[in-house]
């Protein structure tokens, strides 16, 4: 288990997740695996996503069976087919493995952009490749035999859009939250908004404990409209509002870390997220994580 919160706004899109791995028995019970694991694929600097669920697949990472899977679609300028494409495979991997419903669970879930082609305006989208929900978007609890894709355009979205996919959020729990996002879009303010997600999810964390399926190790990634539109270096930090960003906040310290996404994009090599930069602590001995935790 796994929790990710993503944000929409017309402006950006954002998710924050947590790096923790679980193993799970097959009487309900469970022991964890890592803590830092990336669950982050970045796709064409389109769509960003995440993943709940199994954390192998293949005998591969989930985030690179992923990324190996959409990547010819990609290169081809065919994204919709792509992830049809991934619902086909994750259901011929999953129908094959001898578990009960339960916990065969999985969604990928992606937010980012998209041009429509009536007018070539570019607007915010929610992509779940999952066999987790029904027809109508509602949650199970015994997984469905196929992997489906729901897309929902959110052309008409004028604030914030919070969606929820792993470790069950409580309805009025996101109500709040989003109440609380929506100060951050009103200043078109990215770095305020995953600040806000990072202390939920980590707030999730500890209402579950120690030993939680929650870990509070966590990946941010921020995709602005604005990136999208002109081409611009990825940043290794926090959200500036103009450039695609991956930051990862640790459970604790001040020990400074600088690791991609998972980067899939057209015409170029998969990027791992295997080459990891350790910034020795601020000399001043000021916390770099303020705000964050």
């Amino acid at each position: 288990m796994t929790l990710i919160l993503s944000c929409l706004t017309r402006d950006y899109v954002l998710q924050v997740s947590d790096r923790r791995l679980v193993f799970g028995y097959p009487n309900g019970t469970w022991k964890l695996a890592e803590d830092d694991r990336n669950k982050a694929v970045v796709v064409n600097r389109t769509l960003i996503f995440a993943y709940t669920g199994w954390a192998n697949i293949a005998g591969q990472e989930t985030n690179l069976w992923f990324a190996e899977v959409i990547k010819p679609f990609v290169d081809s300028d065919r994204l919709h087919e792509g992830t049809l494409e991934v619902a086909r495979r994750a259901t011929e991997y999953f129908v094959r493995q001898r578990y009960r419903p339960e916990p065969k669970l999985h969604t990928f879930i992606g937010v980012g952009w998209q041009r429509r082609r009536m007018d070539g305006v570019i607007v915010p989208i929610a992509v779940r490749i999952t066999n987790a929900f029904d027809d109508q978007c509602r949650p199970l609890v015994r997984a469905r035999r196929d992997f489906v894709v729901h897309k929902a355009g959110l052309q008409r979205l004028t604030g914030i859009k919070v969606l929820a996919n792993g470790y069950p959020v409580e309805q009025a729990r996101l109500v709040r939250l989003e109440r609380r996002l929506r100060r951050s879009y009103y200043l078109r303010a990215p770095l305020h908004s995953a600040r806000v997600l990072a202390k939920e999810l980590r707030s999730i964390s500890d209402d579950l404990g120690h030993d939680g399926t929650v870990g509070k190790n966590l990946i941010v990634t921020c995709l602005p409209k604005v990136a999208v539109l002109s081409w611009s270096d990825a940043v290794l930090g926090p959200p500036d509002g103009r450039s695609l960003s991956t930051f990862y906040v640790p459970a604790e310290g001040n020990r400074q870390i600088r690791k991609s996404s998972t980067l899939v994009q057209k015409g170029f090599p998969i990027l791992l997220s295997d080459i990891e930069f350790d910034i020795p602590p601020p000399a001043d001995g000021s916390d770099p994580y303020a705000g964050w935790r």
